[in-house]
């Protein structure tokens, strides 16, 4: 994958006006940057007049659209609603927020870029360290909950479509001293009063929850896609709200992506995706592997008709020693490629229908059963024989390679 300086980039797989299965790619990969803490990383701060505060923020914005604009991004999403700079009172860090907001709107019609969605920051506040909405503290449970409305208002001044619940402050130590139920039960009532207040102010678009299975407690209520799915149904949330999926995060829960977005998928709850991009570049995989690892992801998106409202966000992490300006962009441009890469491969594949031809085969018989049956039919069935498992049940070897195929079938 070729790649060259700062100016210059050599697309061989991303061409966002390109027409593939019916819309444009930037339609089935409507691509987002947020730059919360990763522009403000140590290493990154010799780029900026300012070290902390209003101009800082502002500063670290104007390079982030510079990024978009160059890599022909049109969204951004803002983690971190509430916290510009240091701030005494909530009423302090609100007026800030909307002095940055405005700065922001002003390089939005600058460079016409939107606003996907926005977090509001409890993340890096060390009084949520036992929880936010879980907290056993009251007024950690009211500050977390004042800070979500500074988000919805920021996320409603600047025309976002959506709102993100982030899963990883919510966790517990313990379970001698915690109240499961109890914790669970602020967390939902976290969760809809903010709703509530979301919708009656006039928002109309989605809301995320990012599931995560560590940080900060030992043990984490929004582990995985499972867990999250059924909080959701628990408390009725499951109407308003959906998932925000996160490989690293899916890693972390000791799954693969692939089976964390179709776990999301069976529940119809797939909201959006969120995207370390520096894992792309820092890989001892091959370009091949890492393609291949996101097709069954780019096949389901497909299948179910894209993000609708929902975005692919790059939040490139301070990883490594050494941050620059041109290892960000090199970061997000290899994600863009190996993302469009792994999209041309499932396309093909379902312009072909290549994997509903195999899972035809591996499911011919079982597909077939009636279900009108009771135990003793079966019983009376089966005492008699003796069964084996056939090799036509084993097609992940064949899977691999149909894979393999799709990738160098769509190679430029």
């Amino acid at each position: 994958m070729k790649w060259y300086h700062m100016d210059s980039f050599d697309y061989q797989y991303y061409n966002p006006t390109e027409i593939i299965l019916g819309r444009q790619m930037q339609e089935w990969l409507p691509f987002s940057v947020s730059w919360w803490h990763n522009f403000g990383s140590q290493s990154m701060r010799g780029n900026f007049a300012h070290s902390s505060g209003i101009m800082y923020e502002t500063e670290k914005a104007e390079l982030a659209f510079q990024f978009m604009e160059k890599l022909n991004i049109n969204y951004f999403c803002f983690q971190g609603a509430g916290c510009c700079g240091p701030a005494n009172t909530l009423a302090e860090a609100e007026k800030e927020q909307q002095q940055l907001n405005h700065a922001i709107q002003e390089k939005m019609e600058k460079y016409h870029k939107k606003l996907l969605w926005g977090a509001s920051n409890y993340i890096s506040l060390p009084q949520t360290e036992l929880g936010a909405a879980t907290s056993p503290s009251l007024d950690v449970f009211w500050q977390t909950l004042a800070l979500e409305k500074v988000n919805v208002d920021t996320v409603l001044e600047l025309g976002g479509t959506g709102i993100m619940f982030w899963g990883g402050k919510e966790g517990y130590q313990c379970m001698t001293d915690t109240d499961l139920s109890f914790e669970l039960d602020n967390r939902a009532e976290h969760i809809k009063k903010t709703i509530a207040y979301a919708r009656k102010k006039g928002f109309k678009g989605n809301f995320y929850l990012e599931p995560k299975p560590t940080r900060p407690g030992r043990f984490q209520y929004h582990f995985d896609v499972a867990t999250a799915v059924l909080f959701l149904k628990q408390y009725h949330l499951d109407v308003e709200v959906r998932l925000c999926m996160d490989p690293y995060h899916a890693f972390l829960a000791g799954h693969r992506f692939d089976y964390e977005v179709r776990m999301a998928k069976m529940y119809d709850m797939i909201g959006t995706i969120d995207i370390s991009p520096d894992r792309f570049v820092d890989s001892d995989e091959s370009l091949q592997e890492l393609v291949k690892k996101w097709i069954p992801v780019m096949y389901d998106l497909i299948d179910m008709g894209g993000l609708k409202n929902g975005g692919i966000n790059f939040d490139p992490k301070d990883y490594g020693d050494f941050y620059t300006k041109e290892s960000i962009l090199k970061s997000l441009f290899y994600a863009q490629e190996i993302l469009a890469w792994a999209f041309r491969a499932a396309a093909w594949l379902k312009q072909n229908q290549i994997l509903e031809k195999l899972l035809d085969t591996r499911y011919m018989e079982i597909w077939r059963k009636d279900t009108d049956y009771h135990m003793e039919q079966v019983w009376d069935k089966m005492k008699n024989q003796s069964v084996t498992l056939g090799t036509q049940f084993y097609t992940e070897k064949q899977a691999d390679k149909l894979l393999e195929q799709a990738i160098e079938k769509v190679c430029m």
